[in-house]
């Protein structure tokens, strides 16, 4: 019986168990477009912004270079550009895939790949003056964590286990006096 006891419990902390890692980000120095503010450098979320002032028409190919500590992670990165129709971008390049832009909230978004450097370009040109793009990458768990079982099979087992229990038990008989 302990035997039983002890392999149930191996497997029901094993169900429970699941390592919840993120990666840690960092920008590369010296490898972000001259004029950028770098908002946020490290955790598992970094931030830029870039201002084009009243420079109009200025064509731009940015690159951001960042590593992570974890190649595992699922990486995303979004950019938003202030005021909405500021910037023409021809290209957005998150680890050299496309990134898809949502209509409804001019945002950029798109997820990386499964290594530790990390690429973001940025191209187009100014088309309003004070125009402005903020970039912000993402890091998060690697592997999705298991599915719970579901409390009826808990209490299903457990009624199985105490069975097993009682079925081992050898019958104690009575002694019948005459």
């Amino acid at each position: 019986m302990k035997k039983i006891s002890v392999v149930f419990a191996l497997v029901m902390s094993a169900c429970f168990a699941g390592a919840a890692v993120s990666a840690t980000m960092s920008f590369n120095p010296g490898q972000t477009p001259l004029g950028s503010n770098i908002t946020d450098n490290s955790g598992s979320t970094i931030s830029a912004q870039f201002g084009f002032g009243d420079d109009l028409g200025l064509n731009f190919a940015h690159d951001y270079n960042f590593t992570s500590s974890d190649a595992t992670s699922i990486f995303f990165a979004q950019v938003n550009q202030l005021p909405a129709d500021g910037i023409n971008f021809t290209s957005i390049l998150f680890d050299s895939v496309g990134m898809s832009f949502n209509s409804l909230t001019n945002i950029w978004s798109g997820n990386g790949t499964s290594t530790l450097t990390h690429n973001i370009q940025l191209m187009g040109s100014s088309i309003l003056e004070g125009s402005q793009y903020s970039l912000t990458a993402n890091a998060s768990e690697g592997a999705p964590n298991p599915v719970p079982i579901p409390a009826a099979i808990w209490l299903f087992g457990s009624a199985l286990a105490g069975l097993m229990g009682v079925t081992k038990r050898k019958p104690i008989g009575k002694v019948l006096t005459t």
